[in-house]
């Protein structure tokens, strides 16, 4: 009877080992590796923020097509709001972040910011630039090399010049009251405030050897020489015709002082005759 038993035993296993083998063929079904003969292709995502220091962005990288791409951006300054994410100039999306879906072809996505300070200000300047206001004293005695207007970087130095009018003379740059240069042309350093600087001269109506004027008699007489205009040659005139001459801003000197021997141009020539001038007062 145990002997019957063993061999009953040892048959059904048989089948139990048997069965299970089969059924593991019918199911075991290994993926295959990819055939190296075919190319893999990955396509470039560009990100960009527009204006370019409005935002952060991230998820660029190089994909295959069809892989689902979690793209967002966030704000690099509280005066700028996220607007919307476009891609060739068409809406993609309006939420910040979002799943794109990479397509056969590079792409570039563009999140779009819109500019909003806390209070109202000129949309086209920047949050580091400062705006800078030009006048001429009286108006119209000169122009400028920039508009008035303009904004430029705060703490940087801004080229400025100047080109004088006709019977004007040229005093200075001035920021309120205060004297901020003396010469026609020179550098200024932007401060990290609006500003406003004001060209100042003065203003000679006639010139004595103009034939046209009825009133030339009646002109105040102008003393040669007296460049600064104190009421005497000395010095201080020679000094100032050769800090123009040499800075190339004769042209901010009324000629009709400066221009001392009388031959229509300011240079060293006139220097030699302001000092004859002084020489002969002494």
């Amino acid at each position: 009877m145990k002997i019957l038993n063993r061999i009953l035993t040892a048959a059904l296993l048989l089948a139990l080992w048997s069965g299970l083998s089969t059924a593991a063929q019918d199911t075991f079904d290994p993926a295959l590796p990819p055939d190296p003969s075919v190319p893999v292709f990955r396509y470039a995502l560009t990100l960009e923020s527009v204006p370019i220091a409005a935002g952060y962005v991230t998820g660029a990288g190089n994909y295959t097509e069809g892989t689902e791409v979690t793209v967002s951006t966030s704000a690099k300054s509280t005066v700028y709001t996220f607007n919307h994410w476009e891609k060739d100039g068409v809406l993609v999306s309006t939420e910040r972040e979002f799943t794109y879906t990479v397509t056969a072809s590079k792409a570039t996505l563009k999140a779009v910011y819109d500019y909003t300070p806390n209070t109202p200000a000129d949309p086209l300047k920047a949050p580091n630039k400062r705006t800078l206001t030009l006048n001429c004293e009286p108006d119209g005695a000169c122009t400028f090399n920039h508009s008035s207007g303009e904004h430029f970087w705060a703490t940087k130095w801004v080229s400025l010049s100047l080109t004088v009018g006709t019977y004007y003379e040229f005093k200075g740059w001035y920021n309120g009251e205060t004297l901020v240069n003396s010469n026609s042309s020179f550098n200024y350093e932007m401060p990290d405030a609006d500003v406003t600087l004001t060209a100042r001269f003065d203003y000679h109506p006639f010139d004595p050897e103009t034939p046209d004027n009825p009133d030339e008699a009646d002109l105040p007489e102008v003393l040669v020489g007296d460049v600064n205009k104190d009421g005497a040659i000395n010095a201080a005139d020679v000094v100032k015709v050769i800090n123009a001459y040499v800075a190339g801003q004769t042209e901010t000197l009324y000629y009709k002082r400066a221009d001392a021997n009388g031959d229509d141009i300011i240079n060293v020539a006139d220097v030699v005759s302001i000092i004859n001038k002084y020489l002969e007062n002494e």
